[in-house]
């Protein structure tokens, strides 16, 4: 060995195996990395022959990225079964509560969507006029009679009559009196020729919103109320259970979970009642992106369009953070487990129904508006509402199905204990 590479060793710790091989630090360093993605319990069982596998491969040079992500595979793969989410090796109070804790963030996922939805497609019901009157004005803009009538507000006998209104500075004028007889007898021409009498008989004719589609939102609406119901009674149930259980033997492990619980209330009320005074906004006035400038600047007269949203996604955080730090801070006798296995029965029923009723609702309402889906009213930046929608159906389709499967295991489970 030359000076130079002795040099370069000074400090260096090396560990010799079993049979005298010198171990590089580095690939130490990264057995240890590898080794953590197992859990603690399989460590203890496993870590030491798994170890001497992973030197032996790293030392040969068969260290790649491959036999990384296949460590990391596994040992995800291994929490989760430890954890009790995938698998039966896991006691069955840890399997209870692992489905429970999905099935709470599934819920939590699933109302996600279904607040993007409100959010979106706000407004609504005015849908068929609104789709009416764009086609209407459009006919209408392309006619003959349209056509006189621009002519009409653009020539020079229009603009000197409007100059001399201008000066005359007297609304009683002879000057503002003929720029008004010019104007009436100009929009009467357009409202009594063919394509005027057709856009007015359009007009007249259209409606709201109206029969399957409103009924189906009724039933939506209310369904996702019950849901929350469910949801909310659920974790009352579980805070009041762990208060009961652990607050007079250690009550430090409750504190945390039960503040982001008692948090996510405080901010679900908040965003009910930005919800209540969002909806109470005409359309067409600007959308959330446009009102946080506009509140910014001091127009608070916008503040539920952005308040509602942002209090929703926190209250749905705090939930999502408290409930599992809960369920995994406390140890749940088998009956809470039961009890929460029949809501998250009762929660799925309300959410298959509310998917069932949203996916029939769009398909309605497409029948009177063809266009709702794919008009650039509705989405973000001028995106239409359908990607939004499909978006939301395909995560509300995933997590009801999660709903359902893990309250069934979790049943499953608790009545073989």
């Amino acid at each position: 060995m030359s000076s130079n590479d002795e040099g370069s060793n000074i400090g260096t710790h090396f560990r010799t195996d079993e049979d005298g091989t010198v171990l590089n630090p580095r690939i130490m360093a990264r057995v240890a990395r590898l080794l953590r993605w197992y859990p603690r319990d399989w460590r203890e069982r496993y870590g030491e022959e798994f170890e001497a596998v992973l030197m032996s491969s790293l030392s040969d040079g068969k260290g790649g990225l491959r036999l990384s992500f296949d460590v990391a595979r596994e040992g995800v793969a291994a929490r989760l079964e430890s954890a009790g989410f995938v698998g039966r090796t896991a006691p069955a109070l840890e399997r209870a509560r692992a489905s429970v804790m999905t099935v709470f963030v599934a819920i939590l996922g699933f109302l996600t969507s279904v607040a993007v939805l409100l959010f979106y497609s706000k407004g609504w019901q005015r849908t068929p006029v609104l789709e009416a009157d764009h086609k209407a004005v459009g006919v209408l803009s392309r006619s003959k009679a349209a056509h006189a009538y621009s002519q009409m507000m653009s020539s020079p006998l229009h603009r000197r009559i409007q100059l001399a209104a201008t000066r005359s500075g007297n609304g009683n004028s002879p000057a503002w009196k003929a720029l008004y007889r010019f104007q009436t007898k100009a929009m009467t021409d357009l409202n009594n020729s063919v394509a005027g009498r057709v856009f007015h008989q359009v007009m007249s004719g259209v409606h709201p919103a109206s029969g399957a589609p409103v009924v189906l939102s009724d039933i939506a609406y209310f369904v996702t109320g019950v849901a929350i119901i469910c949801i909310a009674f659920a974790l009352i149930h579980l805070v009041s259970t762990a208060v009961r259980v652990q607050w007079r033997i250690d009550r430090k492990p409750l504190l945390v979970p039960i503040c982001f619980l008692c948090a996510s209330a405080v901010f679900f009320i908040l965003a009910a009642i930005a919800y209540r005074a969002f909806q109470q906004i005409p359309p067409g006035e600007p959308a959330a992106w446009t009102s946080f400038r506009l509140l910014l600047e001091g127009n608070f007269r916008f503040w539920s369009p952005v308040v509602f949203p942002l209090c929703a996604a926190v209250s749905i955080v705090f939930a999502i953070i408290g409930a599992p730090k809960l369920l995994r801070r406390v140890d749940y006798a088998p009956r809470l487990y039961r009890v929460e296995g029949f809501l998250a029965v009762s929660a799925a029923a309300c959410l298959s129904i509310v998917l069932l009723s949203t996916i029939a609702w769009v398909a309605t309402l497409t029948v009177q508006a063809p266009d709702f889906l794919t008009s650039k009213d509705g989405g973000p930046f001028g995106t239409s509402f359908l990607p939004i929608f499909l978006v939301a159906i395909v995560v509300m389709i995933g997590t009801s199905a999660i709903v359902v499967s893990r309250s069934a295991r979790c049943i499953r489970i608790i009545r073989a204990v």
